[in-house]
C-alpha cells in the first residue's frame, strides 16, 4: 500500500509547481493527490491529462488537465443555471457548455453537469 501523503507536503508540492495559494485549490483535487492518484512534481505535472471525455451538451471531446481543477467549485448547485462554477467548458464554441469534474478524491474523475457533484465533506 502507499503511503498517503501529508495535507502539508501537498501545499508544499503545489507551490513547488507554481500555485500561488494552495489553501485554495479544490480539497477535492488535494484529497486526491494526497491518496496517491494524482502526482505533483513541478509545473509541468499540472498539464497532465487526468481525463478524457465527451461534452455533456454536444459530444465534443473534452481532455481534462490537473490545471483546470484548481480552483473549481466543490458544489455543482447551479446545475440549472449553466454551470458556471464548473472549471469544464466545451471547446466547441457553438456549445459552450459547462460541466464539473468530479471524483477527484477517489481517482475516478469524471464530467458531471453539476447535478450530483458534492463534496463528500471527507476532503
Amino acid at each position: 500500500a502507499t503511503k498517503r501523503i501529508t495535507a502539508k507536503k501537498v501545499h508544499e508540492m503545489l507551490k513547488d509547481a507554481g500555485v500561488d495559494d494552495p489553501e485554495k485549490v479544490n480539497p477535492c483535487l488535494k484529497r486526491g493527490i494526497q491518496r496517491g492518484f494524482y502526482k505533483i512534481d513541478g509545473a509541468e505535472s499540472l498539464d497532465k491529462v487526468i481525463l478524457t471525455s465527451s461534452c455533456l451538451c454536444c459530444d465534443t471531446k473534452i481532455m481534462v488537465v490537473l490545471r483546470d481543477c484548481l480552483e473549481q467549485a466543490v458544489h455543482g448547485g447551479d446545475y440549472e443555471d449553466g454551470s458556471d462554477g464548473g472549471a469544464i467548458e466545451c471547446p466547441d464554441d457553438d456549445c459552450g457548455g459547462r460541466q464539473y469534474i468530479t471524483g477527484l478524491c477517489d481517482g475516478r474523475a469524471q464530467l458531471d453537469c453539476g447535478k450530483f457533484h458534492n463534496h463528500c465533506m471527507e476532503c
